[in-house]
């Protein structure tokens, strides 16, 4: 699939995300800052071209406590990394 994805209108707050139960990293017993910090992280990778994009997604006990995505699927690609 080439373009970029729609997020469905009636998602705005569901209670999975990528297909895992939704939970907050604290809730699971992990640190929030090292979290961002990597989202943080790759986000400056992407902007300054050492990545064409990347996406996350970290579990915990089942569940989904951050996912992330930024840039391109790849420099050639209109693919826009999303996740939701």
């Amino acid at each position: 699939m080439v373009g970029t994805l729609k997020r469905p209108a009636s998602s705005s707050r569901s209670s999975s995300l990528c297909g895992f139960p939704r939970s907050t990293p604290e809730a699971e017993g992990l640190a929030a800052a090292p979290l961002e910090e990597l989202r943080r992280s790759v986000a400056a990778e992407v902007k300054c071209g050492a990545l064409a994009g990347a996406a996350h997604v970290v579990l915990r006990h089942g569940k989904c406590v951050v996912a992330f995505g930024d840039g391109k699927g790849s420099k050639e690609s209109n693919f826009t990394l999303r996740t939701w």
